[in-house]
């Protein structure tokens, strides 16, 4: 399990979630348009763009494991 914090708010995942799908097993929405449950991953529209403490640029939530 990994520990995380969106929108101030402490979560658990499983290691390997992407931070689209932690957010949304917690009840924390964030907007996308090309995630769909059970199709390949490919972060295309870009509208899932969350900040990550640490990372230089913007992250797409789909494709960033937590």
């Amino acid at each position: 399990m990994v520990n995380l914090t969106i929108n101030n708010k402490q979560i658990t995942a499983t290691e390997g979630t992407t931070i689209l799908e932690a957010a949304k097993h917690n009840g924390i929405i964030i907007p996308s348009l090309c995630y769909l449950e059970g199709v390949h991953k490919f972060g295309s529209c870009r509208i899932c763009s969350v900040e990550v403490v640490g990372a230089k640029t913007l992250m797409v939530a789909c494709m960033t494991e937590v």
